[in-house]
Protein backbone atom coordinates (compact mmCIF):
# COMPACT_ATOMS: atom_id res chain seq x y z
CA UNK A 1 0.00 0.00 0.00
CA UNK A 2 1.35 3.39 -0.97
CA UNK A 3 1.26 6.14 1.69
CA UNK A 4 1.77 9.77 0.60
CA UNK A 5 5.15 11.14 1.64
CA UNK A 6 3.87 13.88 4.00
CA UNK A 7 1.92 11.31 6.04
CA UNK A 8 4.81 8.85 6.00
CA UNK A 9 7.31 11.47 7.16
CA UNK A 10 5.06 12.67 9.99
CA UNK A 11 4.11 9.22 11.34
CA UNK A 12 6.49 9.39 14.35
CA UNK A 13 4.92 12.69 15.39
CA UNK A 14 1.42 11.18 15.10
CA UNK A 15 2.43 8.26 17.34
CA UNK A 16 3.98 10.65 19.87
CA UNK A 17 0.85 12.81 19.91
CA UNK A 18 -1.36 9.73 20.37
CA UNK A 19 0.86 8.51 23.19
CA UNK A 20 0.78 11.83 25.01
CA UNK A 21 -2.98 12.04 24.50
CA UNK A 22 -3.47 8.57 25.99
CA UNK A 23 -1.23 9.38 28.96
CA UNK A 24 -3.09 12.61 29.74
CA UNK A 25 -6.53 11.08 29.20
CA UNK A 26 -5.70 7.96 31.19
CA UNK A 27 -4.31 10.01 34.05
CA UNK A 28 -7.33 12.29 34.17
CA UNK A 29 -9.89 9.49 33.93
CA UNK A 30 -7.88 7.27 36.26
CA UNK A 31 -7.93 9.88 38.98
CA UNK A 32 -11.58 10.83 38.43
CA UNK A 33 -13.20 7.42 37.94
CA UNK A 34 -11.51 4.03 37.81
CA UNK A 35 -7.88 3.26 38.63
CA UNK A 36 -7.70 0.69 35.79
CA UNK A 37 -8.08 3.49 33.24
CA UNK A 38 -4.95 5.07 34.67
CA UNK A 39 -2.93 1.90 34.10
CA UNK A 40 -4.37 1.26 30.63
CA UNK A 41 -3.84 4.89 29.53
CA UNK A 42 -0.30 5.01 30.87
CA UNK A 43 0.58 1.61 29.43
CA UNK A 44 -0.69 2.24 25.93
CA UNK A 45 0.53 5.85 26.00
CA UNK A 46 4.07 4.85 26.90
CA UNK A 47 3.96 2.09 24.28
CA UNK A 48 2.94 4.61 21.61
CA UNK A 49 5.70 7.01 22.67
CA UNK A 50 8.26 4.19 22.58
CA UNK A 51 7.05 3.17 19.11
CA UNK A 52 7.38 6.77 17.97
CA UNK A 53 10.99 6.95 19.15
CA UNK A 54 11.82 3.59 17.60
CA UNK A 55 10.27 4.57 14.26
CA UNK A 56 12.12 7.88 14.21
CA UNK A 57 15.50 6.34 15.02
CA UNK A 58 15.11 3.50 12.51
CA UNK A 59 14.20 5.92 9.73
CA UNK A 60 17.07 8.26 10.55
CA UNK A 61 19.53 5.33 10.55
CA UNK A 62 18.15 4.14 7.23
CA UNK A 63 18.50 7.63 5.76
CA UNK A 64 22.10 7.87 6.94
CA UNK A 65 22.95 4.50 5.42
CA UNK A 66 21.28 5.31 2.12
CA UNK A 67 22.86 8.77 1.86
CA UNK A 68 26.25 7.35 2.84
CA UNK A 69 25.97 4.57 0.27
CA UNK A 70 24.98 7.07 -2.41
CA UNK A 71 27.96 9.27 -1.51
CA UNK A 72 30.33 6.32 -1.68
CA UNK A 73 28.91 5.25 -5.03
CA UNK A 74 29.50 8.66 -6.54
CA UNK A 75 33.00 8.78 -5.06
CA UNK A 76 33.82 5.43 -6.66
CA UNK A 77 32.48 6.63 -10.01
CA UNK A 78 34.51 9.87 -9.71
CA UNK A 79 37.72 7.94 -8.89
CA UNK A 80 37.41 5.58 -11.84
CA UNK A 81 37.15 8.40 -14.38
Amino acid sequence: MWIPTPFYERAPQYWLFLGLFLIVTGTYLGIETDRRLLYVGLGFGLACCAWSIRTYTQRSLRRERSSGAAGEATAVIDDSE
